[in-house]
Order: C-alpha cells, then structure tokens, then sequence
C-alpha cells in the first residue's frame, strides 16, 4: 500500500491570490488520479490523502514517483504546500503500518511542518 499526503496552505495562497486553489487541486488529482492511477481522500485536518492498495502494473510504482517529482521542482507548489509525505506499507497488509517519507525533505527543497 503506497499513499501520498498533501496539505496546503490555503489561506496564503487565498491571500496572497496568486493562484486558484481549484485549478491546484485540479491539477494534483490529474497527476495522482488520472496519471498515477490512485485513489483520493480526505483526512480529518484538510490533509488530501492520494493512496493505491495494490500496483497495477509493473509500471505504477514509477508513475507514482514521476507524480511526487513533478511538483517538488515547482516553486509554485513547495511555497504553498505544509505537508508533502509519501507513505508505503512495504508489503504489509495492516493500513497502520506506513513507513513516512518527507518528501520536500528528501528533495532538499524545504520541510513539511505538519510531519
């Protein structure tokens, strides 16, 4: 079981009114849902939650990855986002049982706050 969280600020990007926070999540369901082939929920403090039981194919641990790259190399999305974590259960069956990642963190492009 893999899963990527995303938090982002959405009161700066509000305030700030640089960019529709619609068409950001539009554009991370795209990247996470359409090419990445996950599924999408909703945690209890905003956190979108992007997750996968079980790989598809041979090739969609790579279409996950190419996903979680795409925007850490955006300075659009690494200034707006609190929470950026990829999560996989390696093999595991028990949902609990995640081994977190910050992703900004490993990309040296920031820290996510909420870890």
């Amino acid at each position: 079981m893999r899963k990527i969280e995303v938090l982002l600020n959405e009161e700066k990007i509000r305030a700030e009114g640089k960019y529709e926070l619609e068409k950001i999540y539009a554009e991370l369901d795209k990247s996470f849902i359409n090419k990445a082939g996950m599924q999408k929920s909703l945690g209890a403090d905003g956190t979108v939650i992007y997750f996968v039981s079980i790989m598809k194919d041979e090739n969609h641990y790579a279409k996950i990855m190419l996903a979680i790259k795409e925007y850490v190399k955006e300075k659009w999305f690494t200034d707006n986002v609190l929470k950026y974590l990829y999560g996989d259960t390696y093999g595991s069956n028990n949902p609990n049982d995640y081994s977190i990642e910050d992703v900004l963190e490993e990309w040296e492009v920031g820290k996510s706050v909420l870890v």
